[in-house]
């Protein structure tokens, strides 16, 4: 899910939906925000976002043979990576205003956060993606830049953690 500085929450409510909703955070009831059209092999939304305007939003579309991160609002679509082996996740994307798209890349024990140059006014990818945290999973980057996520270096997901604070040179604070 995603919470835009409007006040409203992005979700996708059930796992291999290709339905994307908003709400409040005051509450009320779910809106439709997009859906995909019907079809033998509907795709899956999941992590969406909202970008920084709250009018459109970046998510992971999969379906059974390869996934795309794509760029939404209600005029157009904008497909930033397609053709992504789904062997390579590319999930929970982030807009940074270092001018980066932050996603964990790939799998569960081979994870890692990566960058993507991006520039939002135009919305095109303006670099290669390059390794930010490897072992990282799940990352959250604020407005002021601080990026949070899970370290994975084992190779489970699931299981104790604890919430640690390190600085730029990956120091414990």
């Amino acid at each position: 899910a995603g919470w835009g500085r409007n006040g409203m929450i992005l979700i996708n409510m059930m796992w291999g939906s290709a339905i994307l909703y908003q709400i409040s955070d005051r509450g009320g009831a779910f809106q439709l925000m997009f859906r995909d059209a019907d079809g033998v092999n509907l795709p899956s939304h999941t992590s969406p976002v909202f970008l920084p305007d709250t009018k459109s939003f970046l998510f992971y579309r999969s379906t059974n043979e390869t996934g795309e991160l794509v760029i939404r609002s209600e005029e157009n679509e904008v497909v930033i990576r397609d053709q992504i082996p789904l062997d390579d996740f590319w999930l929970t994307a982030q807009y940074a205003s270092s001018g980066h798209l932050l996603y964990q890349r790939g799998q569960a024990g081979e994870s890692g956060i990566w960058a993507l140059p991006f520039d939002l006014n135009s919305q095109t990818v303006t670099g290669e993606p390059f390794p930010v945290a490897p072992g990282g999973a799940g990352p959250s980057v604020s407005e002021d830049g601080t990026l949070v996520y899970r370290a994975v270096s084992t190779g489970r997901i699931i299981g104790p953690r604890q919430l640690t604070w390190v600085d730029r040179t990956g120091h414990f604070i």
